[in-house]
């Protein structure tokens, strides 16, 4: 799934949360282009399951 963000929303996540970590049982990875990947850990796999994007 693909959330769109306005910048605002998305610059306030970052600041938040400024570096990757876990957030409501999925990790998340932020990546240099500022888009925010949530990841679900399920057997070992990754399982993207949700990407912020401006």
């Amino acid at each position: 799934m693909v959330v769109k963000l306005n910048s605002e929303q998305l610059d306030d996540f970052i600041r938040k949360f400024p570096d990757g970590g876990e957030f409501f049982g999925l990790s998340y990875h932020i990546h240099d282009d500022k888009t925010v990947t949530f990841n679900y850990n399920s057997d070992g796999r990754l399982l993207e399951v949700l990407n912020l994007v401006k």
